[in-house]
């Protein structure tokens, strides 16, 4: 038969939040079309997105609407439909395991029962299903069983067993559906060990790398930053690049503002917002700045940027520090060092490899671990560039490798 009359293999990314304004998840979908391209060229790409026609033009691929994220909502026909169409479905990256995995665990499923590729690809798993979803949030319900506990001294909590209902039938679903995939890799170890203690069989786990860790670093001239921002990036003093996840923000916003105020009339810093939403990241960074002593030594880059552009500016700040784990992930391409704030264990997960310290989370921080951290690494930054550099291989390799499984499946 012609070559140009066999049915190119068709292959579906999603599972993820993408076009959703997120740098992180952004960065992801570009870095695993980029690998599907580099291991099946021929591939006919489609990746469900909340912005079609941007991801469509950017990356080069066909859309689907974002299936099993709302708001918008989702048509579930037209997911299974997407599916059916499909020769392979990946759920690309992220760390859903644990963020958002009943949707992107019923396509799974229903691409197993539909006999298509079914495969996890580098997604994580943080120790504990998030509470946004998986807890009962103040409101009616919560105050009426919370009222029904006090009246009965704690011998019924409705929200505890609600709670640890949605819990097991999550649960229940991995050990169904995950052994029943054609490949699954995780991001990290510490992925490995949380899937491993739901599964009851664990036999077919890999562990790759996070691919946005195979992004490049452009030049910062070409990137389209307004002249204000590259004048603040090229001023004298150390520069300490911010970011705060406006989606859990740091509770002691004024302790670190005070701090921050300290290190900038002690060691003369200045401060770069580096927001991973443009939006929402974007307006807390810049409350954050206004309520500074000083609001002129702290700049915060305004507008929408590519994931590279993003981290062309990580590479010119002496330090990053963010509670949005991506932003550590870029700084880590260029060897910058960075500081976690936890927001979640995927933030320690990721710094521990550094052989960095934990100075705690978003919900309670240590300012003086944090300010000695700061000047810890501004003083000793070839030393942290000596691990970084070694860790990086290692992620490569583990991401290499894992490469080299989906090959095997996806030409299968």
């Amino acid at each position: 038969m012609p070559e140009n009359n066999l049915k190119k293999p068709r292959i579906l990314l999603g599972g993820v939040p993408f076009g959703r304004d997120n740098v992180g998840d952004e960065a992801i979908i570009e870095c695993v079309v980029n690998i599907i391209r580099e291991l099946q060229p021929e591939a006919d790409i489609w990746v469900s997105t909340d912005d079609q026609e941007a991801t469509g033009k950017k990356l080069g691929v066909n859309t689907h609407p974002l299936f099993g994220f709302v708001p918008p909502g989702f048509d579930r026909e037209e997911m299974r439909q997407a599916i059916r169409d499909c020769d392979a479905f990946i759920w690309s990256g992220a760390t859903g395991l644990s963020d958002y995995p009943d949707i992107p665990l019923e396509m799974l499923d229903y691409a197993v029962a539909q006999k298509k590729k079914a495969i996890i690809f580098c997604t994580g798993m943080n120790d504990q299903l998030n509470p946004s979803l998986y807890r009962l949030l103040p409101g009616k319900r919560r105050f009426i069983f919370d009222t029904l506990k006090a009246i009965t001294l704690g011998t019924i909590d409705l929200s505890a067993s609600f709670e640890s209902k949605r819990t097991n039938l999550t649960h229940a679903t991995m050990r169904r559906v995950i052994p029943n995939a054609s490949l699954v890799i995780l991001r990290d170890a510490e992925s490995e060990v949380e899937v491993s203690s739901v599964l009851r069989d664990a036999s077919n786990l890999n562990i790759g790398a996070d691919p946005a860790i195979t992004l490049t670093c452009p030049d910062i001239d070409a990137c389209g930053f307004p002249e204000s921002t590259l004048q603040f990036l090229e001023s004298d003093g150390p520069k300490i690049g911010l970011c705060i996840s406006a989606q859990s923000p740091v509770k002691q916003l004024s302790s670190m503002q005070a701090m921050f105020d300290s290190l900038i009339s002690k060691r003369k810093i200045k401060v770069v917002g580096i927001p991973m939403n443009p939006i929402t990241d974007a307006q807390l960074l810049e409350d954050f700045r206004k309520g500074l002593l000083d609001p002129a030594s702290m700049h915060v880059v305004q507008g929408r940027y590519e994931p590279d552009e993003i981290t062309a500016v990580a590479s010119k700040v002496d330090v990053v520090i963010s509670s949005r784990l991506h932003l550590l992930i870029l700084a880590s391409i260029t060897l910058t060092p960075f500081i976690g704030i936890s927001r979640g264990t995927k933030v320690t997960n990721f710094t521990r490899q550094f052989d960095l310290p934990d100075i705690g989370s978003v919900d309670t921080l240590d300012m003086s671990k944090l300010s000695d951290e700061i000047e810890r690494l501004l003083d000793h930054r070839p030393a942290f560039r000596e691990i970084a550099k070694s860790v990086r291989v290692a992620m490569l390799e583990r991401l290499s490798k894992a490469k080299e499984r989906l090959k095997q499946v996806l030409l299968a």
